[in-house]
């Protein structure tokens, strides 16, 4: 959460953009709020710490990775394994990116029109699940604004939330699917953290 503050206020809006900004409502949204949250404070050292120290925290529990490349398969599992929100973070985008098929929940998919899609479901899913961890998703919030910025596919509006935004982006089965693939998230990570308990006993 604080790296997401810090890298939305790490420049200032120039002055007068309200002036020049293009008629992207996107665009206009985003500053609008940035000028708001931001209050005048530029936080381009802080984004720096928090960086470093979110890598720092990365290698520490993962010290086995070097790199992803065709000997590597991208470690999806560890989102089933942990709720870690920064392993988390970094999976969600790489399935944002297509970055290798995952196979979790395919069956909801497979054979629709929604197979092809299944990676970004997965992506929103993880999306959802750290909206309800860190409250950054209501209306006005950080993240919010954030995806509205960078989501090309969103349709922006002020005030909004990030579920508003699912909404006018998914259709009822889309965010259906989404839901059931968070659910088996959340059920995963419980019956895994249940099998390591008793295995301490």
């Amino acid at each position: 959460m604080l790296y997401d503050a810090a890298a939305a206020c790490a420049q200032a809006p120039l002055p007068g953009w309200r002036g020049r900004v293009s008629s992207d409502p996107r665009a206009r949204i985003f500053l609008d709020w940035k000028e708001r949250f931001c209050q005048g404070r530029v936080t381009t050292v802080e984004r720096g710490v928090y960086e470093a120290s979110r890598l720092a925290g990365m290698i520490a529990r993962h010290p086995d990775w070097s790199t992803f490349d065709e000997d590597h398969a991208v470690p999806y599992e560890i989102v089933l394994d942990s709720p870690n929100l920064e392993d988390a973070d970094l999976i969600s985008g790489l399935l944002e990116a297509d970055a290798e098929p995952w196979p979790f929940a395919m069956d909801l998919v497979e054979g629709t029109a929604y197979e092809k899609k299944a990676h970004v479901h997965q992506h929103i899913a993880l999306e959802d699940l750290r909206s309800g961890e860190t409250g950054e998703c209501g209306p006005d919030g950080p993240r919010t604004a954030w995806l509205c910025a960078i989501n090309l596919n969103a349709v922006c509006k002020a005030g909004q939330s990030v579920a508003d935004m699912w909404r006018d982006e998914f259709s009822p089965d889309e965010l259906n699917i989404i839901g059931e693939i968070e659910q088996r998230i959340v059920d995963e990570r419980l019956r895994r953290q249940a099998g390591l308990a008793g295995h301490d006993r």
